[in-house]
């Protein structure tokens, strides 16, 4: 049933589009060119038939490729119309007749065929972007997810996760961390479980958390934790910290109350209650010998859900 309400959905959009092509206009002329051609000029010629669907060689966008097929058409059932009566008045015109709903009747020819384009549109889309991501033209292989993202949107299509794992692999080489978190856990919602590009972005955007933290740059992943789409364990987590280190600890015991089962945030949000200060562990001055097992270890590495 939601495939056929689909279906529906796209038909309806297309129809408005497909009965004002410049092949339609082309055609309703053509034909009632061709049908008087030669008849003089009283001639007055039938309610042209709905534009046929183009074939190989003609364009739904081309004027002309709909006039010729019109004026054949038109000449045809002029010849027609001539050898069964056998005799015609010139210029007598056609008897009036009512032509059931003419106006609100649907070329389903023309609107599967619109399906057809539409789909045909979306796979080059897609071809596209991952072309520009294998040249290393990360901006157009964006552009090219976002013209199918757009395409889906307005169709009213269900989501693919292709163009956001695009987007995200394409925002990650431009080293924009957010963009690109973003973009693959809105693909992995939507079923994208390449292990390999999952772990390798999560890992890249983890190094800048950690940088940033490093480099006392707390704003900046205050920033980027407040405008990921999906907010978890992780984010909260980094977002806690940044709080407790510009000093916001009601922030900061807001952001850590969402983390779940993980020990270091409830070790800060025992040490904003004991109003304790626990030095930044990502500092390098602060990280113990290699082979010290303790408190710093979770800080850093221990996290859930990432």
């Amino acid at each position: 049933m939601k495939k056929y309400l689909l279906f529906l959905l796209i038909v309806i959009s297309t129809q408005t589009i497909s009965s004002q092509s410049k092949f339609s206009n082309g055609f309703r002329n053509g034909y009632k060119e061709g049908y008087c051609h030669n008849q003089g000029i009283g001639c007055l010629s039938p309610n042209p038939p709905i534009a046929p669907i183009p074939n190989v060689n003609e364009s739904i966008n081309s004027y002309q490729d709909g006039y010729n097929r019109g004026f054949e058409r038109g000449l045809s059932a002029q010849k027609t119309n001539s050898n069964s009566t056998q005799t015609r008045e010139r210029y007598k015109t056609a008897e009036p007749g009512f032509v059931d709903n003419f106006t609100y009747q649907p070329n389903y020819d023309l609107q599967l065929y619109s399906i057809k384009v539409t789909a045909d549109a979306l796979v080059e889309l897609n071809k596209k972007s991952l072309e520009s991501l294998d040249n290393g033209d990360y901006d157009k292989a964006i552009y090219y997810s976002d013209k199918y993202i757009g395409i889906s949107n307005r169709l009213k299509l269900k989501e693919h996760p292709a163009p956001f794992s695009i987007k995200a692999i394409a925002y990650i080489n431009k080293s924009e961390y957010l963009n690109s978190y973003n973009n693959l856990k809105k693909s992995q919602l939507l079923g994208f479980d390449d292990n390999m590009t999952i772990n390798m972005i999560t890992n890249i955007t983890e190094d800048y958390l950690k940088k940033q933290m490093e480099k006392n740059y707390y704003s900046n992943v205050k920033y980027f934790c407040e405008h990921v789409w999906y907010p978890n364990n992780y984010t909260n987590y980094f977002l806690g910290l940044s709080n407790y280190y510009l000093r916001n600890f009601k922030e900061a015991k807001k952001a850590l109350k969402k983390v779940n089962d993980f020990e270091p945030a409830e070790t800060y949000l025992k040490a904003i209650k004991n109003k304790e200060d626990i030095p930044n562990p990502f500092l390098k001055k602060t990280l113990p010998k290699k082979n010290t097992k303790g408190l710093w270890q979770e800080l850093i590495y221990n996290y859930d859900n990432k």
